[in-house]
């Protein structure tokens, strides 16, 4: 784990302006070739980075995410926020804030459901679960935040297909549908 974390702070330090040599890579993480091989292969199937001809190179929108990735392995917070850029801390701040919106929208939504059951011809749904996501036209730095997802509009049908298996560990409203009997008495006898 420590030399999966040099490796990750050896890359975003390396990285800032561009590629990087494996060589002078694996030189600053101070691990051996084996390990560095290792560790490029896993980031590279995270897809965190690019590997070609010796060269290695951290994907923009990927960086926030070995930050994170980094800091929870055990690297200095300060020191990792020194290898970022102030745009890359302004992603996560646009992230936050249309994942609080989205979630607050999903909220008003699903509280206005109950009323809206006839119009929109749900009359036989017994409840309906509502969950708050994030459409993007990229693949960013997080999957999720909050438990609600973020995801790419090329990936919108894999997540579609793997929604029924994952719906209890995303941020969700459920809503159970009230039938409200009329139970008028005839007054006219």
């Amino acid at each position: 784990m420590t030399a999966e974390k040099d490796i990750i702070v050896s890359l975003l330090g390396l990285t800032k302006k561009g590629l990087v040599q494996e060589q002078l890579l694996r030189r600053d993480a101070r691990v051996s070739v084996q390990i560095m091989e290792e560790a490029l292969r896993k980031l590279s199937e995270e897809g965190f980075i690019r590997q070609h001809r010796g060269l290695v190179e951290t994907l923009p929108s990927q960086r926030i995410g070995m930050a994170v990735q980094a800091i929870r392995l055990g690297a200095d917070f300060e020191r990792i926020s020194k290898c970022l850029d102030w745009t890359e801390f302004e992603s996560i701040a646009a992230v936050v804030k249309a994942v609080e919106a989205q979630t607050e929208r999903t909220r008003a939504f699903a509280d206005a459901l109950p009323s809206y059951y006839e119009k929109a011809r749900l009359i036989e749904w017994k409840s309906a679960t509502i969950i708050p996501l994030i459409l993007s036209l990229f693949p960013g730095s997080f999957k999720f935040y909050n438990n609600v997802p973020i995801v790419p509009v090329l990936q919108f049908q894999d997540f579609i297909n793997e929604l029924p298996l994952e719906v209890d560990s995303l941020a969700c409203f459920r809503k159970k549908r009230v039938r409200i009997e009329q139970n008028l008495t005839d007054y006219s006898k």
